[in-house]
């Protein structure tokens, strides 16, 4: 997917970017909605990522900006605002999704995961089978490599 990121926080930023990037998505990521809307205006992207609270305008607005100018592409929230008039609100405002930090990566990785599946016009059983078939191969994966450690190592290594 590709990706715009607006979020302020310098070090979660950079570690979303990266995450998400080895998780091979294409993400931008800028600090602020003036340039978040100059990277818009040069591009297009699958998914918005907005924080809400942002330095010259909230993400919160920034989204029902977008929504507008008929911006259909999805949106979703990551924030710190946990009530749940925040995420009523949020969601009222044109939000397809609603995040709230601190989170789990997995999380968004599966929030990610059911965005590409609704854009493919697939049902989230499929998106459960690829998830499930890419895990069978990452427990086959490690399976053969405990068991040619065990071998390498078969006085030293404990039986599992």
């Amino acid at each position: 997917m590709h990706i715009l990121l607006v979020e302020d926080d310098a070090n979660l930023g950079m570690l979303v970017q990266y995450k998400l990037n080895k998780e091979f998505h294409n993400v931008e990521w800028t600090q602020d909605v003036e340039t978040a809307q100059q990277y818009i205006n040069l591009g297009s992207y699958d998914l918005y990522i907005l924080d809400w609270m942002l330095p010259s305008k909230s993400g919160l607005d920034f989204c029902r900006e977008l929504r507008q100018k008929q911006d259909k592409t999805p949106i979703l929230m990551l924030t710190a605002r946990d009530a749940v008039s925040d995420r009523v609100e949020g969601l009222n405002s044109g939000a397809d999704d609603y995040l709230i930090k601190p989170f789990a990566f997995e999380e968004l990785l599966a929030m990610l995961l059911d965005e590409e599946m609704k854009q493919a016009g697939q049902t989230k059983s499929l998106s459960l089978e690829i998830y499930a078939s890419i895990s069978r191969r990452t427990m086959s994966s490690v399976e053969k490599r405990i068991s040619y450690l065990h071998a390498e190592n078969s006085s030293s290594c404990p039986t599992l």
